[in-house]
């Protein structure tokens, strides 16, 4: 039997293509490395995305420039006159092995109390509460002044200096002005007012003269409540500064009553602490 394919009268059968395995025209391997080719962008881009978000967190993290050293502390162990002891090493002092109590701060209020020598009681004029040692201001000169000046009157702790901010206050104890209950002054304590008067009217102040009473109430005919009790001691105060020299221009009378105690209590102590008059002495303009 002949060759169909050698013969020349057959025609020649044209290949099946579609029962043939083959490759797009120009891909000799089938188009595999594609996937190979996509795993490997993939891998890089997934590492790539690691790199950076390590470089972020680094960076959001990272410590100082300086270096933070951890090194034990030591506190010196000062002797009696506050130095090193001889066997102590300088730069680390000694190490400590129980707590050390620091010396207590001073108070934060900006006021401080002072004792002035007097004469004549033993104990001494109050004057309290007072703003830190200033020498150059003149709260602090006038409040040196009147306490030497309350001292030699030998009034004790019934009469008290204070400085509170740029203003100087005196307080006088109602039993040196005053007969519980009355507004007149007493001998004793018109002649004080009377010696006071000239080194008032020296410092060219103005003087808020202030009338304080206890909680106990009075009504009577000239008192009807402790706010006439104490506006009428303020003002047989300042009539007598007046009467002795002082300008009448740079006094002032004011009542509180019982509104404003120093101390707070119902003992008899604390009443009497009450029942005062204040001299508010403001300093002069332009001064410090």
């Amino acid at each position: 039997m002949a060759d169909p394919a050698r013969d020349p009268a057959t025609p020649a059968r044209r290949p099946n293509w579609r029962s043939i395995p083959h490759a797009p025209p120009g891909d000799a391997d089938g188009g595999h490395w594609l996937v190979t080719y996509s795993d490997t962008v993939t891998l890089l881009l997934t590492i790539f995305v690691v790199l950076v978000s390590m470089m972020t967190f680094v960076k959001a993290t990272s410590e100082p420039s300086q270096p933070v050293l951890l090194r034990p502390v030591f506190v010196p162990v000062l002797t009696a006159d506050g130095e090193l002891p001889t066997d102590t090493d300088p730069d680390r002092g000694s190490p400590v092995s129980r707590p050390t109590l620091a010396p207590p701060p001073p108070p934060d209020s900006a006021v401080e109390s002072r004792l002035v020598p007097g004469i004549g009681s033993g104990h001494g004029v109050l004057e309290e509460p007072a703003l830190p040692e200033t020498p150059q201001t003149w709260a602090s000169r006038t409040s040196r002044e009147l306490a030497a000046l309350l001292a030699r009157e030998g009034l004790g702790r019934n009469a008290v200096v204070e400085r509170v901010d740029r203003h100087v206050v005196v307080r006088l104890g109602d039993n040196i002005l005053f007969t519980l209950g009355q507004a007149d002054l007493r001998p004793e304590g018109a002649a004080l007012m009377t010696r006071l008067a000239p080194s008032l009217a020296r410092l060219n102040s103005f003087i808020r003269v202030e009338g304080h009473t206890d909680d106990l109430p009075i009504a009577n005919l000239r008192f009807p409540s402790n706010w006439e009790l104490s506006a009428g001691r303020a003002a047989t105060v300042v009539r007598h500064l007046i009467a002795s020299g002082m300008p009448a221009g740079q006094l002032e009378a004011v009542g509180f009553a019982d509104t404003r105690p120093v101390v707070r209590g119902r003992s008899e102590a604390a009443r009497a602490r009450n029942r005062r008059v204040s001299l508010v002495i403001l300093p002069p303009d332009g001064l410090p």
